[in-house]
């Protein structure tokens, strides 16, 4: 692959003989990585284009070349509404077909002509690299404002920081951190913190690289969000029954495998919003903000340039609400020592929890609904901040109900601990199809883990209430998966692809009385899984016969298997694509039949 690749471009800079002072002349540049998601039907690729020619560019034609197939599509042509200039530079979105399976691909943009024009630019080539995955990363950018109440220069920091979060309220994380005040918190950022990022104020940092001058932090926070990341990282965190103490939970999953090497870890920070009091007068000075410097301000601003907000000779503010205000931190400089530990597998989440303690002794909170948690990914590795997210505290649902109003099996997957009522069966499947029964529905302390597919069996027409706990006695060993969002189906094992696994889903008789695992998709390919559902995975080498396109679950005996007839199936395996069974497709419309789609006209 390297050779080819090295090969396509000596050949492509033999090609471009022209120099830059050509008529025609334009040169792209890749804007980063792709990330496509399995199952799309096409990507857009952004790319930098320049024009170095001596003539406004009007239409440009170009190929695409896909390293992995070795295959060129093209010539494309793109028209533009508005020409680009000489000497300009404009992003483009060039549409790439989507991957099928995952992986990172290169994929060579080559622009061949320019107004109709031999293209003269001397590298007239980029190259996209198509991530493709079973979940989109989502970066997020920390934004961490060390300012004081003393400083009459720090409202300039306040301004841009909530002006971001305004503007980027799903990207951007804040955390204000006071020096030397009344806001001022002796648990967090310390070891040496104020003392590396705050010698001077005010020092707003984007993602601790560099910081934001003035009030527009807009094109270096952009900047940062372009940063690829392949690891998404989510934290829940609730209150415990005391309401003392906050109990929090991240999540960090790859989409991709990270760089070689690379290790991580998680730090927190308790932070509180909402805080005002008439007596905390924030230094500032009314004079500079009502000057020509700042008319471009953003509204956020306004309050400073107010002057019924002033109180002595105009150099102090009372009644501004401060947010973001660190509280509490763990492990704010580096993240926890082994928080994160072992490989890190694409579309396999790690979890670590951590406990703030005794809130009630934070005088400074004054409203416990605008108290959030942030998690910050380290890479510990290269020393920078990965990605980071942030949640409010919430109390807890202590049980939800499973209404069985459709037959008596059900799959079940929640990423918190359960206790299973008593009437309620439980399964696992082996890695051959063979139902195990687990519990009988008897007992009446089975709990089960977090994050364990379950196959379930009540009585039709009956509501059962399970209860969450903190700890599970029962031990499952399943082929099942599950997720709680909807996602597509995924093998789970990192030495198998989709061409080596089947996908079945649970699917329902026309009588409703009865259940079994099916294809979803031709062939047992890949499907869309529900959030809190569960799918079968079947390694298609350990797949009988009999139960290739699935099997019914047999009602009558719990521990027993209904297999297909592959003889007669025609009567037996014809549903509808929201898994109800028909005996005859004589409607217009789509069906699986034997586990295939069938379009009837």
């Amino acid at each position: 692959m390297r050779q080819t690749r090295l090969l396509l471009l000596f050949t492509l800079c033999l090609l471009s003989v022209f120099g830059v002072w050509a008529q025609n002349n334009v040169a792209p540049m890749t804007a980063g990585k792709v990330f496509v998601k399995i199952g799309d039907t096409e990507a857009t690729a952004p790319v930098n284009l320049t024009n170095y020619g001596q003539s406004e560019v009007k239409s440009i034609e170009y190929t695409l070349c896909y390293m992995d197939t070795q295959n060129c599509d093209g010539p494309f042509k793109m028209d533009f509404d508005t020409p680009l200039a000489d000497g300009e530079t404009r992003l483009v979105n060039i549409p790439i077909k989507a991957g099928s399976t995952y992986g990172m691909v290169d994929v060579l943009f080559h622009i061949t002509s320019v107004n109709n024009s031999y293209n003269e630019t001397s590298v007239p080539f980029t190259y996209i690299t198509r991530c493709t995955v079973n979940k989109l990363p989502h970066k997020r950018v920390l934004l961490e404002d060390y300012t004081a109440l003393w400083c009459q220069w720090c409202p300039v920091g306040m301004v841009a920081t909530e002006a971001l979060v305004r503007e980027y309220p799903d990207d951007a994380v804040a955390i204000a951190i006071h020096k030397g005040d009344k806001l001022a918190s002796t648990t967090a950022y310390q070891n040496g913190m104020l003392t590396d990022y705050a010698t001077t104020l005010p020092s707003l940092w984007c993602a601790r690289k560099s910081k934001i001058a003035g009030y527009d932090g807009t094109s270096m926070f952009e900047n940062e969000k372009s940063e690829v990341t392949y690891m998404n990282i989510d934290v829940e965190a609730y209150w415990d029954e005391t309401g003392n103490n906050i109990n929090v939970t991240t999540k960090v999953e790859p989409c991709m495998t990270p760089d070689a090497g690379n290790t991580y870890a998680i730090g927190y920070v308790l932070t509180a919003s909402g805080l005002k009091k008439d007596k905390w007068l924030q230094q500032a000075n009314y004079s500079d903000y009502m000057s020509d410097s700042y008319k471009d301000a953003p509204p956020e601003m306004d309050f400073f340039r107010d002057p019924s907000n002033y109180v002595g000779d105009n150099y102090y503010v009372k009644g501004y609400t401060f947010n973001h205000v660190a509280i509490e931190s763990q492990g704010i400089r580096y993240g926890i020592a082994n928080s994160l530990t072992g490989d890190f597998v694409p579309n396999e989440i790690k979890t670590h929890a951590t406990t703030f303690s005794n809130i009630n002794q934070y005088n400074l909170i004054q409203n416990r609904n605008k108290l959030e948690v942030v998690a910050i990914l380290f890479d510990t590795k290269n020393d920078r901040i990965e990605n980071v997210a942030k949640c409010h505290i919430t109390v807890p649902e202590q049980e939800f109900t499973m209404n069985f109003d459709v037959c008596d099996w059900a799959t079940l997957y929640t990423d918190r601990p359960y206790i299973v009522p008593q009437g309620v069966a439980t399964y696992q499947i082996s890695a051959q199809g063979d139902v195990e029964m687990v519990t009988d529905g008897t007992g009446a302390n089975v709990s089960i883990a977090a994050n364990t597919p379950m196959l379930l069996k009540g009585q039709k027409g009956n509501a059962y209430t399970f209860k969450y706990t903190d700890t599970s006695n029962t031990v499952v060993n399943t082929a099942l998966r599950g997720s709680i969002q909807d996602e597509r189906t995924t093998t789970g094992n990192t030495a198998l692809t989709d061409n080596d696994v089947y996908y079945y889903k649970l699917v329902y008789d026309d009588s409703r009385a009865q259940a079994g695992f099916y294809w979803a998709e031709e062939n047992g390919a890949p499907f869309d899984n529900k959030a809190g559902k569960c799918y079968l995975v079947l390694p298609r080498k350990t797949v009988s016969a009999a139960r290739l396109q699935g099997f019914e679950l047999d009602d009558a005996t719990v521990t027993s298997i209904k297999q297909i007839d592959t003889t007669t199936p025609a009567t037996h395996h014809t549903f509808e694509v929201n898994g109800r069974k028909v005996l005859n497709a004589t409607t217009p419309g789509l069906y699986i039949v034997n586990g295939k789609k069938t379009a009837v006209k």
